[in-house]
Parts: structure tokens; sequence; C-alpha cells
């Protein structure tokens, strides 16, 4: 079974692995790999750009999905020459660092925003994030009993700034049961009621600030965030669903 070592290692830029399987997939190749870099769409985080090099030949990553929980890399047309040559040959991932370094801010702020939101709106639930493909921006979505103001706005934003300036650590860390990361982080913890999480559970951990189940990419600590602007925001008070949308500027590490 493939291993995604995007899950230990989200700085891991380069990796040399070998082709664990292959399928032609819309007149398209399609690769798995024994070690796996690339992190593919989900969770409100696009997928990963790079490349893989077989038999030193450089392929480009054209999309990333999931075949019966197996992630597959879908390369670019001219691999379909040499399909069949390449079951057990070593692969060479290269990752698009900066790309990914965005995705990694933009993940970890939304969850300082989020954590924020915990702290301070009534009746708040997490309904998820949406980091735009293009990196311009991020998106965040929460319930609200209550209108969701500028001022609810900008108080967020003052606590999601304060805890970037703490540089607070963060890390993964999985758990055996959902019950079982709750019990430790009950302050910290925050949820989507509508997952239905069951079994090993992956938690990501904002040192005394946010616990929240993620299997996305982030960065080591807060201070790597940088600099966030909020660009806008709205509340659906029929739905009562409060939005906000973010930016960073976006760096390389």
């Amino acid at each position: 079974m493939s291993v995604q070592k995007f899950l230990y290692d989200s700085y891991l830029r380069e990796h040399t692995s070998y082709v664990e399987s292959f399928h032609i997939i819309n007149n398209l190749c399609a690769i798995a790999l024994a070690e796996n870099i690339f992190r593919p769409s989900g969770g409100g985080q696009p997928r990963d750009h790079g490349t893989v090099i077989i038999n030193k030949i450089s392929y480009k990553v054209e999309d990333i999905i999931k075949i019966k929980g197996v992630t597959n890399l879908i390369l670019d047309s001219s691999a379909l020459v040499s399909l069949y040559e390449f079951y057990g040959k070593e692969a060479n991932s290269i990752l698009d660092w900066e790309r990914r370094y965005c995705l990694m801010r933009y993940h970890t702020g939304g969850h300082i925003l989020m954590s924020a939101a915990r702290q301070t709106v009534l009746g708040y639930e997490p309904q998820g994030m949406e980091i735009e493909d293009d990196l311009s921006s991020c998106k965040i979505l929460f319930t609200s009993e209550e209108e969701f103001t500028e001022k609810n706005c900008s108080s967020l934003l003052d606590i999601a700034l304060n805890a970037i300036d703490g540089n607070a650590s963060i890390e993964a860390k999985n758990y055996p049961s959902l019950d079982a990361a709750k019990e430790e982080h009950i302050d910290e913890f925050r949820i989507n009621s509508n997952l239905n999480l069951k079994g090993k559970v992956r938690i990501i951990i904002i040192d005394n600030y946010d616990a929240n189940p993620c299997s996305g990419t982030h960065v080591k600590s807060l201070g790597e965030v940088g600099s966030l602007t909020i660009e806008s925001f709205s509340y659906e008070s029929i739905e009562r669903i409060a939005s906000i949308k973010f930016k960073l500027e976006c760096i390389t590490s």
C-alpha cells in the first residue's frame, strides 16, 4: 500500500521511490508510487503540482486522484509511450514547492481564523474552507446564531494576528479514535458535526490554541503564516452561515 509521505512531512520537496502500479485513465497514464509526496485535492485544499522523473524523462503531474483508496498521479500524455515500462522503476518526485508552501500557509491561516471564531462566535461550528486554486484567497465558513458583523470580523482578525505573532508550534498527531482526541484537547477541540469519523484520526494541533481533524498540509509554526488580511465577509441569516474571505502574500520559505 502506498505511503502518503505528505501526511508525515509537509516540507518534503523531493523524494525517490518506485512505481507500484499503473493504469490508463481517460487516455492518460496514472501511476501509484510506493511512497508519494503529492497531496490530492480535498478538505478545501487544491491539489499539489509537480513532476515525476522516470528513466531520466520528466513528466508533468496533470492531476491526482484516488482509486480504491490508492493515490494515483495522472501524468502528461507523453507518458503513454513508455507506460508499460514504468512498473517497478525508480521514480523521482519533485514538488512545486512555492505552491505547496503557499497552500500550507493558507490552510494554517484558515485554522487560526476558525479557532478565533470558535472562541468568540455564539453557536459556532466549522463548515469548511475553500482555498482558491490560483492561491489568490481562501474562504472559511461557520455557523453563527447571531448576525456576523464587521465588529465580529475585526475581533476575529485581532485574535488571529496575535496568535501569528505568538508563533505557536503546530503538529500532526494520530489518535486511536475521535473521542480520544477530544478528551486530550477538550478546550481547543472543534469539528464539523456532519463529519462521521470512525477509527484512527489525524489531528492538527496548534499549541494551546486549536485542535481539529484534518488531512491537509500545514506549516510548523504560526509565524510562518505571515501577513493575513481579510478581503470580505458575509452572513446568510436563513442558513446562519458566516463566511470570511482572507488573503496571504504567497512567499517561499
